[in-house]
């Protein structure tokens, strides 16, 4: 993959951060985060005041919130470079090079991946996938305040989930099951009810000789489900716990997760590095 060859780095798979050189940027506080993070997670297209103003302050903006914003847009502009950062259209617009984002990395690396997947390449998607997962450091948007994480924070970690869900899928086309029933398991066990996780690992589980563990997990999901949802186990469950009670090896992949759909200020469809 090409990455740019820009100084300036930025980070939001985790604390939202900017390196420049060798070392981070100092940022002042939560709402310059969220000012930074809103800019980043629409690189290279113009975010209007308003939207930097509710992403950051909630629906309720207080007084004067035009000038704050052009305050944090001011500091940035000092650490980051004044070309970085432009105001047109009644908005603002930061300019960030391919590879200087983490974000944009991951997503780089979790196409590639699929493509060798679709090709064969299982091994190399697996690689990549790892590296991918690698870029994050933590929650997503980390102290970037309370309003920006609750609004964005989960779709980008539903995109973590899906790269997740494959290297695991991945993994098992490897013959590797038994070596990532851990992994698996601590994953599955920070979301409960995610019936693909708890799929693959009833996969591993019975890959790695463990049918009573894989029947087990299986029962306590299905038992899950229908207590907290109302639902019965889908069509992932239904197969996995089929192969587990025939002791037969899944020979088909899970469906292949679809390119997460952007939220409206969250990481839309990506544009050329300039406009």
């Amino acid at each position: 993959m090409q990455v740019g060859m820009s100084a300036t780095r930025f980070r939001v798979l985790g604390p939202v951060e900017v390196w420049n050189g060798g070392g981070p940027v100092p940022l002042r506080g939560p709402k310059q985060r969220a000012v930074l993070a809103v800019l980043l997670l629409n690189a290279n297209r113009v975010v209007p005041e308003p939207t930097l103003a509710r992403l950051t302050w909630g629906d309720a903006p207080p007084p004067g919130v035009r000038g704050q914003i052009q305050l944090y847009v001011s500091r940035l502009r000092k650490l980051i470079g004044d070309r970085a950062i432009d105001f047109r259209a009644a908005g603002y617009r930061l300019e960030v090079r391919p590879g200087d984002l983490d974000l944009h990395r991951f997503d780089d690396e979790v196409v590639a991946a699929r493509a060798d997947l679709a090709a064969g390449r299982t091994g190399a998607a697996a690689d990549r996938l790892r590296a991918a997962l690698g870029s994050w450091q933590g929650d997503p948007l980390g102290g970037a305040g309370e309003v920006l994480s609750e609004r964005l924070r989960p779709a980008l970690a539903e995109r973590r989930l899906a790269a997740l869900e494959e290297l695991f899928e991945a993994e098992l086309l490897l013959d590797r099951g038994a070596r990532i029933i851990g992994e698996l398991r601590r994953a599955a066990e920070g979301e409960p009810v995610r019936e693909t996780l708890q799929a693959l690992l009833i996969r591993a589980l019975h890959a790695g000789g463990r049918t009573e563990e894989a029947l087990g997990v299986y029962t306590a999901v299905r038992d899950r489900l229908a207590a907290d949802l109302g639902v019965d186990p889908g069509r992932a469950l239904q197969v996995a716990h089929l192969h587990v009670l025939t002791g037969t090896p899944p020979l088909t992949r899970l469906p292949a997760a679809a390119p997460a759909a952007p939220c409206d200020h969250c990481c839309p469809a990506r544009r050329g590095a300039r406009r």
